[in-house]
């Protein structure tokens, strides 16, 4: 009998602790299930199945630094792999969460698109001289996250690698959206 009281704590923890998960107040996660919304969680409790969840944005009034590998092409075609982390905040979450709301964006999507395009816009040659390439994505990236409500803290690229046209289907993909379309560069 014992045994079996001790099997089904240890049940009750598992399921504790895989599938009630904590948000701190000052922050807000979109969660995606199965790559579609599923809900936005502001602060406190919430039910996470790790098999179909997934933690697509975070916003929160506190630092938040996240890390990105993605492939992308130069305008004479070449592709580089680029590893890079940005660190940003929200000035206000509601605003935050209201403005990916209208423009059916996420965080990750705006920075990845940002350094795509950026990296778009360089030739090989460029590539080399990666302090221009590293000013043009802050700038794109204090610009379009602005436009959200959020403040860009700093940007971190590695220096690009080269990779193979066989690696050409693992290209970021961006999102475009029509609320982006509008913001005007300086």
């Amino acid at each position: 009998m014992e045994g079996l009281i001790i099997f089904f704590l240890f049940i009750l923890f598992i399921i504790i602790t895989n599938f009630i998960r904590s948000v701190p107040t000052n922050t807000a996660i979109i969660i995606d299930r199965r790559d579609h919304y599923r809900k936005t969680v502001k602060h406190g409790l919430y039910i996470f199945n790790p098999a179909t969840d997934k933690v697509t944005t975070l916003i929160s009034t506190l630092p938040h630094t996240q890390s990105y590998t993605q492939i992308s092409e130069t305008h004479d075609g070449l592709l580089y792999n680029l590893n890079y982390s940005v660190t940003y905040k929200a000035a206000n979450i509601n605003n935050v969460l209201e403005n990916l709301k209208s423009n059916r964006r996420s965080v990750n999507d705006i920075i990845q698109s940002c350094v795509h395009t950026s990296v778009g816009n360089f030739e090989r040659i460029d590539m080399e001289r990666p302090n221009e390439l590293i000013a043009e994505i802050k700038r794109r990236l204090a610009v379009n996250l602005d436009s959200f409500d959020i403040e860009l803290l700093s940007f971190d690229l590695q220096r690009p690698s080269q990779v193979s046209v066989a690696q050409r289907k693992n290209i970021f993909a961006p999102h475009i959206s029509e609320g982006i379309k509008s913001i005007k560069y300086k």
